[in-house]
């Protein structure tokens, strides 16, 4: 199982991240380019290897928890 999440979001996480830690917000961390080159090149990996993806982009950590106690079959 693997977790994705959306190039928006991501972006501003990391730039909440990078502003935290006052560091220059034009790297290639927090580039848009960048971020959608690492999720593509991740898309292929989990594709590669047959993962369960889910997207946690708008989904609250119990939502998340839920998906993947469904997807292994464990049940409240």
């Amino acid at each position: 199982i693997w977790l994705n999440n959306d190039t928006y979001v991501l972006n501003e996480i990391r730039l909440q991240i990078i502003i935290y830690y006052g560091l220059n917000q034009y790297t290639t961390y927090s580039n848009m380019d960048s971020i959608n080159e690492e999720l593509e090149s991740a898309q292929k990996l989990y594709k590669k290897l047959g993962c369960y993806v889910i997207n946690v982009s708008h989904r609250s950590i119990e939502e998340t928890a839920a998906l993947i106690m469904h997807h292994l079959g464990i049940e409240d």
